[in-house]
């Protein structure tokens, strides 16, 4: 089996603070250091809204379109259960760092959550992240016609972290094309200098 190197993983919660909001969703992806998937898996946790009017209507709607309210009323998963597969697939990993790497779209949200919820699995966490988002918000300054993934609206845990699977994938290859590019001409460059082709010396030079 490959040697895995990222976790990207996703939450879906009833709000944005971990002190006072509940994780109900968690979805993630093993992937090597090419971005290649090893293995996924993904929770529903049990959520009973005893006072509806504790969380954000815009969430309720979200979620009751979505069928995660009807799924997490029904579900006999608890916070226990979430620890114990996380850690499970964790400590059965072999991974590049020891550790793995926390990855996914402003993945800082996600880990507030696990370390507040789940604090064990937390532990078991790298301390670097690769955040997607800001990858991405970087290199569209650059390009603001880097391709994008079809996205989804259902706002589901592993419909998310496939899309930020998908971005990451687009950017790392993205720059594997910038890197293949400096190469060839580096190569090019190199050549001219040897048979005195100032032309194309003077070409590259001038870009």
């Amino acid at each position: 089996m490959r040697t895995a190197k990222y976790l990207f993983l996703d939450l879906e919660t009833t709000g944005l603070h971990p002190g006072h909001d509940d994780i109900l969703e968690c979805a993630w992806i093993i992937t090597d250091g090419s971005l290649r998937e090893i293995r996924r898996g993904q929770m529903v946790l049990h959520f009973r809204r005893i006072f509806p009017e504790a969380v954000d209507p815009f969430v309720t709607e979200m979620h009751t379109k979505n069928g995660l309210w009807a799924e997490c009323e029904t579900s006999v998963n608890d916070l226990c259960d979430l620890a114990d597969v996380l850690a499970g697939q964790i400590n059965s990993t072999e991974w590049v760092e020891t550790r793995p790497i926390l990855a996914g779209a402003t993945v800082h949200f996600d880990r507030s959550f696990l370390r507040h919820w789940v604090p064990d699995v937390e532990r078991l966490l790298h301390h670097r992240h690769l955040d997607v988002s800001s990858l991405k918000m970087a290199l569209r300054d650059v390009d603001p016609n880097l391709p994008k993934p079809a996205s989804s609206d259902a706002h589901r845990a592993m419909d998310d972290i496939e899309y930020s699977l998908g971005e990451a994938r687009n950017i790392y290859a993205l720059l594997a094309d910038v890197v293949i590019d400096q190469a060839i001409e580096a190569g090019a460059l190199a050549a001219a200098q040897v048979t005195g082709d100032f032309g194309v010396i003077l070409a590259l030079t001038e870009r």
